[in-house]
């Protein structure tokens, strides 16, 4: 009984691959003899929000639903089918554009709500490692333990978010006054977020100005890559979590 569910699946699923075959062959031969048709294009895949896509045929992006994925999946020989991630990966854009109805603004949307909403969490994990990378660069510093550390990036992380809320208000204020918006003021604010930086790395640590500069451009790069990362895993969770 289970043989012959697969094999009508499989049966099922060749005939719908055929069919989107020969109807984007079609649409090939219609776009070589008038190129303005286009629109009248009919195996091209529905819109919507893709987070990535491993399927090389695009035929993942023809199903209108996961229930249709999943069968497709099942028909497919053990070894020609999704491994655990890319699964994962294929059945959340076929919900998304489900869910959706193939509208990307609205994908985007509710994706990009809901990392807002998870914004704190990742600042709060940032903080940790932020002290990890400075317990690296000091070492050699057999004075600082990592809690030192931990106490030094709480107090950065306040003074930098004092100074963008000052920069936010300020801005609010002239823009208020003027009716025009004002760059300058979000430039002059980020530029002292920077030197904040230098200053109080230079100030808790007390090392000469050289080896601070040194620091400081490491410390920026190791944490603009952490920054990232972290950026790239909360986005993926938000899409997966919608």
């Amino acid at each position: 009984m289970e043989a012959a569910l697969k094999n009508s699946a499989a049966i099922v699923a060749t005939e719908q691959i055929r069919d989107r075959i020969k109807q984007t062959e079609a649409d090939i031969a219609m776009l070589k003899r008038d190129t303005t048709l286009v629109d009248s294009v009919r195996s091209l895949p529905e819109g919507g929000f893709t987070i990535m896509s491993f399927d090389d045929k695009k035929i993942n992006a023809t199903l209108s639903s996961v229930k249709e994925y999943d069968s497709l999946q099942l028909a497919l020989p053990e070894k020609e089918r999704d491994g655990f991630f890319v699964r994962a990966v294929e059945r959340q854009n076929i919900h998304l554009r489900e869910k959706y109805k193939g509208d990307s603004k609205a994908s985007m949307k509710a994706i990009t709500n809901k990392f807002i909403h998870l914004f704190p969490q990742m600042l709060f994990v940032s903080l940790p490692l932020f002290a990890l990378l400075l317990q690296a660069m000091y070492a050699r510093r057999r004075q600082f333990y990592y809690v030192n550390h931990i106490i030094y990036s709480i107090h950065l992380y306040c003074a930098i978010f004092i100074i963008i809320l000052s920069g936010l208000w300020l801005h609010s204020i002239v823009k208020g006054i003027t009716h025009e918006v004002h760059d300058w003021i979000g430039t002059v604010f980020t530029l002292a977020g920077f030197f904040y930086l230098y200053k109080s790395m230079r100030n808790f640590y007390g090392q000469r100005r050289a080896k601070t500069i040194l620091k400081y451009i490491l410390l920026l790069f190791a944490a603009l890559l952490i920054m990232v990362l972290l950026f790239t895993v909360f986005f993926l969770f938000s899409a997966f979590a919608v």
